[in-house]
């Protein structure tokens, strides 16, 4: 019961016919095998690539080091301005200057946010001469988040 509880299937046991055990019932005699292994699949492993790692979506219980990534991802988007960051970020790399204009802030908060939007794998910063240009590290998964996020915010409000 444990094994489907936790997602497996085609469960089968393999067992050798030479080695087993007879005893005698009621009906006659019985026998059950002395060596034998249990076989299940594991389901098919659909996973996701998110921001350079592998988050598996085959499995009812997401891995701990997936919820971990999720987890910050979700944690550095859910604040306005590291969004906007985000969102501006998605048309060409820039640099701080120009960041912390469209976003309003000063430089030193828009480093602040840009820092924590690269330790979650976001964004990346590129040196050119004295200056960083950050840009984002995967446009795809970037676009699909924003996406997805804007979708569960669109759901919310229909409630």
């Amino acid at each position: 019961m444990q094994l489907i509880d936790m997602g497996a299937n085609n469960i089968r046991i393999m067992y050798d016919i030479n080695s087993k055990y007879t005893y005698l019932t009621e009906n006659g005699s019985t026998s059950i095998p002395l060596k034998f292994v249990l076989m299940a699949e594991k389901p098919s492993q659909t996973s996701i690539p998110f921001f350079g790692t592998t988050v598996n979506t085959g499995h009812p219980f997401i891995r701990t080091s997936s919820s971990a990534i999720l987890g910050n991802t979700f944690s550095a988007l859910g604040n306005p301005y590291r969004v906007k960051l985000v969102k501006t970020l998605l048309n060409r790399p820039k640099n701080v200057k120009e960041l912390s204009a469209i976003v309003e802030l000063n430089e030193n908060k828009t480093c602040y946010h840009l820092n924590i939007l690269k330790d979650a794998g976001i964004v990346e910063g590129d040196k050119v001469g004295r200056e960083v240009f950050y840009r984002i590290t995967n446009i795809s998964d970037t676009r699909n988040l924003l996406e997805f996020a804007a979708r569960l915010k669109n759901d919310g409000r229909d409630d």
